[in-house]
């Protein structure tokens, strides 16, 4: 996987979390909190755009963001007076998933060298498709006489 497919699988799992999570506090609670579940996933949706766009700052706002969202999940998770009532739930699966995906978030937004290459090319997104650069040299362009 490149940088961008990299990036655009982190967006989409962003807004896919930020779904999920909302789904999941609605059947857990029985109730939906209208506008703070729309704005948790209006915000999602805005950094998942940025990343796609390049924004360096989404870059290191989701990648700070997971590694927060990390030590949360990793303290829930062994708190073992709440482990037994989160973890026997489908809440609790969903946790131990998004765990492991902060763990790889907050890696390849703030590691991986693919991707800080991809941030720092400002090539528009269907540049982005051709994999291949073209490459200049030998009679590639018609010389004016």
């Amino acid at each position: 996987m490149n940088g961008a497919q990299k990036t655009h699988f982190v967006a989409g799992g962003v807004v896919l979390g930020a779904v999920v999570t909302s789904l999941l506090i609605w059947l857990s609670i029985g109730q939906l909190a209208i506008g703070k579940h729309s704005f948790r996933v209006a915000f999602s949706v805005v950094l998942a755009f940025s990343l796609v766009r390049r924004a360096t700052w989404a870059r290191w706002f989701v990648g700070i963001l997971s590694v927060l969202s990390l030590a949360m999940s990793l303290f829930v998770l062994f708190d073992w007076q709440a482990f037994e009532s989160v973890m026997l739930s489908w809440m609790g699966i969903w946790m131990a998933l998004m765990t492991i995906f902060y763990i790889w978030v907050a890696y390849t937004l703030l590691f991986d060298r693919e991707v800080i290459a991809y941030f720092k090319t400002k090539n528009t997104p269907a540049q982005d498709k051709n994999e291949e650069p073209e490459q200049g040299g030998d009679g590639d362009a018609e010389e004016a006489v």
